[in-house]
């Protein structure tokens, strides 16, 4: 399958949305709002939820 191509007006707003996008979550991770957590944890909580769902 190959990517879309956008325009430099689409791509403006792609760029824009982004630039919100990680303005917000670096404010969440400033104040902390969330907690960050470690890659190893992080698969540690996927295992665990995929293995909760196995046994629904």
């Amino acid at each position: 399958m190959t990517p879309k191509l956008v325009d430099e007006s689409e791509q403006a707003e792609v760029d824009a949305a982004w630039d919100t996008e990680i303005d917000e979550r670096l404010d969440e991770i400033l104040t902390g709002k969330v907690e960050l957590v470690s890659g190893e944890k992080t698969l540690e909580m996927v295992r665990e939820m995929l293995a909760a769902r196995r046994q629904q």
